[in-house]
């Protein structure tokens, strides 16, 4: 049964910068380029590369001549029953970071999303390294996995080029159907979760610990306990208030006792120093509500001021414009804007002469636009004229209160001047004790509101814990849903349906060529976060430069048995340039045996809509193939 759609080239086409066209004709199956070294099959496959949304500069995709010597490159596709025309351009620099899907421009990123879409490959996040570093999760792109489907001549030698195995491992899981499982949205959820917990958890130590530190250098410790709490806060915010409880008795009985002492001050005194008293609460109080109100006038001057200034501006546009007005208005409309034809004005003054339609109000005022314009003049200048009124009568204002205020603080000073005789009597008689025991309550007063202020601080405390039982509770929550999306990977089966196509082409060369692959079968462990190939336990890095060849093309022919396959996610094309170490050897039909197997494989009926492009040398002889030769040399490949 068919399963996801599957990817087709049919036509590669090139085209020069003096618009000659040179094209290669592709067909489903097994295509391949040959040609003696330095006639472009490299140079062919990097551009098609390139029209799959690699994002090099032309210069750096292919070469500095080739991008000087072509403009641009299209393909013709098919995926599933549609056909699309891809181009990419570079002689405009506005054109080269878009791929063209038709007509329509795309950006590069777009351009993947578009490929994916269309191959019914699902976007999923992945993580690179420890899920839980700072790093974001990427989108595992059309790109990440092209590296897989193009292999390039000087790729020979890993999995991917360039690419590190945190991403390798996600593309093979993309492949086998298991990402969308193994990166599911519960599973990025659940780590930004626990990362959000584990970061408040850090703030609130972090904050508890500077709190603590804080509270011991403005308290003493003995006021703070073993630990900040709320209870060692009311703690000594009782015993602050009971010390200011004492300090107060002891004031209360040194004046009582200094009162016994001396004969009271006259009946007619003391009324005198209480008028005086009453007098200066009274006049600091006018002051500030005084001051109060100059401040509000202040305030609504300066706006007007702003408006007054916004109006002068308008009205100067508005003369500038009728001066600008009499210039233009002798200019009359001579040609049709929409056909550039001469127009002549009629008799007609009810209709317009150039669009020939009725004009508003029947016929024309000719003064009516300057009418309007006057109108708008007198209103900006009825405007000014008010808005200079209400600034003169607020400047008035703020003189008579400023003149208040100046009478209210020669008052203020008088009064006090009256006060100071009885207030210098008084501190000769209070006995210093009063005076340290006014301190030390003052200071315990200012402790006072330190504790509150800590005591405040300490409720953030109770916020973060919230925070952080409200995430476990959801962590809880994605835990159930994550367990349920992996318990959907079956890790063995994967790991053994992509072994097992390995392990089928190294058998076919072993039985067309003994002794082509002299060692053990392959082995694969495919895990939640990583993958091994084992060949006896050991790496593949063990291998030799053919056997290493050998190893990859199993690999690409693995991958190409998963594309016509219900819940698989290969897009059933694989792009090989034979490395240069395989070319110009005088066994020609070297390359022959290695591409066998592929032949073979995608003449079965289900995969008739699958593709293998191969560049080599020579490939003689071999049947069943789209065969391209190509016999011009190029310098610079």
């Amino acid at each position: 049964m068919m399963g996801k759609k599957t990817l087709v080239v049919h036509e590669l086409v090139r085209q020069r910068t003096d618009g000659q066209e040179e094209s290669l004709t592709l067909q489903p199956g097994v295509n391949i380029l040959v040609g003696r070294p330095n006639t472009g099959k490299t140079i062919w496959l990097k551009m098609l590369d390139y029209l799959f949304a690699d994002d090099k500069r032309p210069e750096d995709a292919f070469s500095q001549i080739v991008a000087d010597k072509y403009a641009s490159v299209r393909m013709t596709i098919r995926i599933g029953g549609e056909i699309y025309e891809i181009t990419r351009k570079w002689q405009q620099p506005v054109a080269t970071s878009k791929v063209f899907v038709g007509q329509e421009a795309l950006s590069l990123q777009d351009y993947c999303t578009f490929l994916m879409h269309q191959l019914e490959i699902p976007l999923v996040h992945y993580p690179q390294g420890d899920p839980y570093s700072e790093r974001s999760w990427p989108v595992l792109s059309w790109r990440s996995l092209m590296r897989h489907v193009y292999r390039r001549q000087s790729s020979w030698s890993q999995l991917a080029s360039e690419q590190p195995e945190s991403e390798q491992h996600a593309c093979i899981a993309q492949f086998l159907g298991i990402a969308e499982h193994l990166f599911s949205d519960e599973y990025g959820d659940l780590v930004k979760s626990r990362k959000e917990v584990d970061r408040l958890k850090t703030i609130k130590e972090q904050y508890l610990k500077m709190l603590h530190e804080l509270s011991e250098e403005i308290l003493p410790r003995a006021e703070i306990g073993v630990a900040l709490t709320a209870d060692s806060i009311n703690s000594a915010r009782d015993r602050i208030a009971a010390n200011i409880k004492t300090l107060e008795s002891n004031r209360d009985q040194i004046l009582q006792s200094l009162q016994e002492k001396i004969s009271p001050a006259p009946t007619e005194e003391r009324n005198m120093v209480d008028e005086l008293a009453n007098k200066l609460t009274g006049l600091e109080s006018a002051r500030i509500a005084w001051l109060t109100k100059i401040l509000g006038i202040t305030k609504r001057l300066s706006e007007l001021k702003d408006y007054r200034s916004a109006i002068a501006s308008e009205l100067d546009r508005v003369v500038r414009l009728q001066a600008a007005a009499q210039l233009l208005k002798p200019l009359k409309v001579t040609h049709c804007p929409a056909c550039d034809q001469p127009v002549q004005r009629g008799s007609d003054t009810t209709h317009c002469y150039v669009c020939g339609q009725e004009k508003p109000g029947g016929v024309e005022d000719p003064r009516a636009s300057e009418k309007r314009v006057d109108f708008e003049t007198e209103q900006l200048k009825a405007e000014l004229g008010e808005a200079d009124d209400m600034i003169k009568a607020l400047e008035v204002d703020v003189q008579r209160k400023e003149r208040e205020l100046q009478s209210i603080d020669e008052d203020l000073n008088d009064t006090r001047a009256q006060l100071r005789p009885v207030q210098k009597a008084a501190a000769s008689i209070l006995p210093p004790e009063i005076t340290i025991l006014d301190t030390e309550k003052g200071k315990l007063y200012e402790r006072l509101q330190q504790l509150e202020r800590v005591k405040r601080s300490l409720g953030k405390e109770a916020t973060l814990n919230q925070e952080i039982t409200k995430i476990q509770a959801r962590i809880e929550e994605l835990e159930e849903k994550n367990a349920q999306q992996e318990g959907q990977v079956d890790f063995e089966t994967a790991s053994n349906i992509l072994a097992e196509g390995m392990n089928t082409y190294l058998d076919a060369i072993q039985k067309a060529r003994r002794g082509s692959w002299d060692q053990a079968h392959v082995g694969l462990r495919l895990e939640k976060r990583r993958f091994k190939f084992r060949i006896r336990n050991q790496s593949p890095s063990i291998l030799g430069g053919t056997l290493r060849l050998y190893f990859f093309l199993a690999y690409q022919y693995s991958l190409m048995r998963l594309s016509p396959n219900a819940g698989y996610n290969y897009p059933g094309l694989a792009v090989l340039d034979y490395p240069a170490t395989m070319e110009g050897t005088s066994v020609a039909d070297k390359e022959n045996f290695t591409l066998e197997p592929f032949i073979e494989l995608l003449e079965k009926p289900e995969m008739e809509n699958t593709q293998i492009i191969a560049a080599g040398s020579a490939f003689e002889n071999l049947e069943g193939v789209n065969r391209i030769e190509l016999d011009h040399a190029w310098a610079d490949e």
